[in-house]
């Protein structure tokens, strides 16, 4: 499980973390364990496109309005 929360920009970091969410999900799922990222902030509004990215290669990207809403009673099943 990685959990993260960013309060502003910096765009570039924002992004390199992003691949490494999508390396890390990889490898993980080729062990045969689930990986959970749970991550929020202001700092995702200015790096929508690599958030959305990840949102479609990761099986199980969260946020803390989803937790709020019982997202990980799906994911912990």
């Amino acid at each position: 499980m990685e959990v993260n929360y960013y309060g502003g920009g910096g765009g570039f970091k924002l992004k390199a973390t992003v691949g490494e969410y999508q390396a890390l999900n990889d490898f993980v799922k080729s062990q045969g364990v689930n990986f959970i990222c749970i991550t929020d902030g202001k700092g995702w509004l200015t790096a929508f496109n690599p958030l959305e990215e990840t949102f479609n290669h990761n099986d199980r990207v969260t946020n803390l309005n989803m937790l709020k809403n019982n997202a990980l009673k799906g994911i912990c099943v």
